[in-house]
């Protein structure tokens, strides 16, 4: 078999196809309408070129994926610990989000439910201090009453 037998065969052909439905399909999916219009302008401009409705396509394939760069390969290096820190407040997030008791702060990057929690407790410690002066000054009234009536008694 000759390289021109293999391009003229309706193998390669239909495998052109099912290339170009998983591509439109991720086009469409990622809403990448220019890499559609870029596909077809040069599936359209290898055609005056060549009769052969394969290569035609594996040409727009290529200019769309490799040249016009919709395959969206992002590059660049995030370090691992970058990384865990995200997915770790990405997560402790979800799970205040669903906590009716918590608040996620954004500035802090953290659950704020502590917060609230250690805020009530200093309220309660506050009310339960304003109930013992309360007491203590009933108290020293009423020994102050004491006091006199022994002083009344003494006379």
């Amino acid at each position: 078999m000759n390289l021109k037998s293999i391009l003229n065969s309706k193998y390669f052909y239909y495998l052109a196809i099912f290339f170009l439905v998983v591509n439109m399909l991720g086009y469409v999916s990622m809403g990448a309408i220019e890499c559609v219009l870029v596909f077809g302008v040069v599936a359209y401009a290898a055609n005056h070129f060549t009769k052969n409705k394969a290569i035609d396509i594996f040409a727009g394939l290529f200019a769309s994926n490799i040249l016009f760069g919709c395959g969206r390969i992002k590059e660049g290096f995030e370090p691992v610990d970058e990384k865990l820190q995200k997915c770790a407040n990405e997560l402790t997030k979800k799970a205040c989000d669903k906590n009716d008791q918590c608040n996620w702060d954004d500035d802090k990057g953290k659950c704020i439910r502590k917060l609230k929690e250690a805020a009530k407790k200093a309220n309660e410690a506050s009310a339960i201090t304003q109930k013992a002066e309360a007491d203590l000054a009933n108290i020293s009234e009423e020994s102050k009453q004491v006091e006199e009536a022994l002083k009344l008694k003494m006379i």
